[in-house]
C-alpha cells in the first residue's frame, strides 16, 4: 500500500513496495497540498486500473449527474449498459479502440447513423472523464472515427402534411403542444422545460433559460417572440403546475416521451419516416423563411450560434452564389442570345 512521506530534503514522495522492495518516487514539491493531491491522483489511478465499469458509474454517477442535465446522465447510464451488452463488463484499462470499433460495427446494424455517431460521442465523454477524475490515463475511445454522414437538408411539413398531422393526433394537450412548436420554433428540451415564469404576456415573449435537469443547447439563454395565437392558446390552459405543458396524467413531459409520442402519430398519419419532433422545429423556421422572414431574425428566433446553420435550417442559398451565376446570365447570356438571332436572321 502506497504512503505519502517527506524526506529529509523538504520534498514529498509516493513511497511503495514492489517485490519486498521499497519504491520512491517524488513529486518534486514541498507543498503539502499539492503533494495530497497529487497523492490522491495516484491513488484514484491505481484503483481505477481494477475498477469495473459498472463500478466506476456507481462511484461517479452522481457526480456526473450533479454537472450536466438529467437528460444526459440518463444517457450516460444507457451507454454504460449498451458497452457492458456489446463489449461486456470489463476493467477501465481493459477497453482499448478495437472494443469501439466493433461497438460501432453492431450498432451500425441496429440503428441509424446519426444514432450510432451520438453514442460514440457520449463514449468519448465518458472515458475522457475517467481522465478528468484520474481513473484513467488515456482516452482508448479517442481514436475511433465517427461514421460518415452524407449532408442532406433538415426535413420539414408541407402545410397539408401538417393539417393531416394535426387531424390524426386525439390528445388535445399534445395536439397544442405540436402547434406550440411550429408556432415558436423552440427544441422539444425547451418546451418541455417551459415553465409559466418564462412568460411574459406583457411583452409577448418567452426566456428560453438554463435549469436545473436542462441546458440550452448553446449555452446561450435568449427570448422567444410569441404570437397572437400562441398567446390565446396559453391564456386559456390550467396552471397547475410550474410546467406549462403536462401529459395526460397532469405530469411534466420527458423528451425521449415526447419523440416517442409524436413518432406514433407520424406513424399513424402515414407521414415520410424521416419526420421527427425536431422536424417541427425546421418547419418553423422554412416556412418563416418562405414568408420573407429575413435570415438574421431567424437566427435570434432559434437561438443559432452563427447565420450558416441558420441558411442551413431555410434551404437559404446565400447571395454570393446567386451573384455568382448572375454573371452568366449578365456578361455571357446576353451576346451569346443576339448571335443566335442574328444567325437565325440571316437563315431567312
Amino acid at each position: 500500500m502506497a504512503s505519502l512521506i517527506k524526506r529529509n530534503n523538504g520534498i514529498y514522495y509516493i513511497v511503495s513496495c514492489k517485490r519486498g522492495r521499497r519504491v520512491w518516487r517524488s513529486l518534486y514539491t514541498m507543498d503539502r497540498n499539492e503533494a495530497q493531491l497529487q497523492f490522491d491522483a495516484v491513488q484514484r489511478a491505481q484503483k481505477g486500473k481494477g475498477l469495473m465499469l459498472r463500478e466506476f458509474m456507481a462511484e461517479v454517477g452522481p457526480l456526473i449527474k450533479l454537472e450536466t442535465a438529467s437528460n444526459t446522465s440518463d444517457f450516460y447510464i444507457y451507454i454504460v449498459d449498451k458497452i457492458c451488452e456489446i463489449l461486456g463488463n470489463k476493467k477501465l484499462s481493459a477497453y482499448n479502440v478495437l472494443d469501439f470499433e466493433k461497438y460501432k460495427l453492431r450498432r451500425s446494424s441496429e440503428v441509424r447513423k446519426v444514432t450510432v455517431n451520438k453514442e460514440l460521442r457520449t463514449i468519448k465523454a465518458l472515458f475522457q472523464r475517467m481522465l478528468k477524475y484520474d481513473y484513467l490515463e488515456k482516452n482508448p475511445a479517442k481514436a475511433c472515427s465517427l461514421l460518415k454522414i452524407d449532408d442532406k437538408h433538415p426535413t420539414f411539413l408541407s402545410i397539408e402534411q401538417f393539417q393531416t398531422l394535426l387531424r390524426t393526433i386525439n390528445d388535445t394537450n399534445f395536439q397544442e403542444l405540436v402547434i406550440f412548436a411550429v408556432m415558436t420554433a423552440m427544441r422539444a428540451g425547451e418546451i418541455a422545460y417551459l415553465e409559466w415564469v418564462d412568460i411574459d404576456f406583457r411583452t409577448s415573449q418567452m426566456a428560453v433559460i438554463n435549469k436545473a435537469g436542462h441546458r440550452v443547447k448553446t449555452g446561450k439563454e435568449r427570448f422567444v417572440p410569441m404570437n397572437d395565437s400562441i398567446a390565446a392558446m396559453l391564456i386559456g390552459k390550467d396552471r397547475k403546475h410550474v410546467r406549462v405543458f403536462l401529459n395526460s396524467k397532469g405530469e411534466p413531459w420527458k423528451v425521449k416521451a415526447l419523440s416517442d409520442r409524436f413518432r406514433k402519430y407520424r406513424r399513424k398519419a402515414e407521414l415520410p419516416e424521416g419526420i421527427r419532433l425536431h422536424s417541427l422545429r425546421h418547419t418553423s423556421l422554412t416556412w418563416m423563411h418562405h414568408r420573407g422572414v429575413p435570415s438574421e431574425s431567424l437566427r435570434q428566433i432559434a437561438g443559432h450560434s452563427s447565420i450558416q446553420t441558420t441558411q442551413i435550417y431555410t434551404h437559404a442559398m446565400p447571395q454570393h452564389l446567386l451573384d455568382a451565376a448572375n454573371t452568366i446570365n449578365r456578361n455571357i447570356l446576353p451576346s451569346a442570345l443576339a448571335q443566335v438571332v442574328s444567325t437565325e436572321a440571316a437563315k431567312q
